[in-house]
């Protein structure tokens, strides 16, 4: 294989959205052309047309060149391989360091929190917007909304603590571990297996 003709293989192997054809040549733009690519949030836009060498796929293009206030333009994208012009630009709303907490992270006493930080430019800047959720840490049960209120400590029954997997809700989630080290009125006993409380 020549040179040429592999580069010219990768191209069509790598290509997203490909024109069923090698090369593609500009033409006008007409009402019956199907295949469209819109950028979004642009300010201004350049439009234009190609279709494929041997072929009847035309595909239109419109691809931002300037953004809207708050918005900037992401790297262009390839729509066909070798057609002149087909770059494909759209504009995001980006900001700096704002990510989202990956796991839980210690709250308040019995709480554990985790933050969804996400990117907005409706104000014409860009803006890191961020939402807490709340759930039990281990050894609580329970529903939160706010770090501070609805869990509670699973009950405790004359021996070790009994416990809980992080995010329980019902108390009948709560268990005491196998071992010894338990008692009541009528005795100390060994718990052989994980003791579920009962309500």
């Amino acid at each position: 294989m020549k040179k040429s003709e592999f580069l010219i293989c990768t191209a069509l192997a790598v290509a997203p959205m490909a024109v069923d054809a090698e090369t593609c040549n500009p033409i006008t733009c007409t009402a019956d052309i199907v295949t469209v690519f819109t950028a979004s949030n642009c300010a201004r836009t350049n439009t234009a047309c190609y279709q494929g060498v041997g072929s009847r796929t035309k595909i239109k293009i419109t691809s931002c060149t300037t953004c809207q206030p708050g918005y900037t333009t992401n790297s262009p994208s390839f729509i066909g391989p070798s057609c002149p012009g087909s770059l494909y630009t759209t504009c995001v709303c980006t900001c700096n360091n704002c990510v989202s907490d990956s796991d839980w992270s210690a709250g308040n006493t019995g709480y554990q929190k985790k933050v969804n930080r996400y990117c907005t430019c409706a104000s014409g800047s860009p803006v890191c917007n961020a939402t807490t959720s709340y759930r039990c840490a281990i050894g609580y049960y329970g529903h939160s909304s706010d770090g501070i209120s609805g869990c509670a400590p699973c009950p405790s029954s004359g021996g070790p603590a009994t416990t809980s997997t992080p995010g329980t809700t019902a108390i009948t989630s709560c268990y005491q571990f196998p071992g010894p080290g338990y008692s009541d009125t009528s005795g100390t006993f060994m718990v052989t297996d994980k003791c579920y409380y009962i309500n």
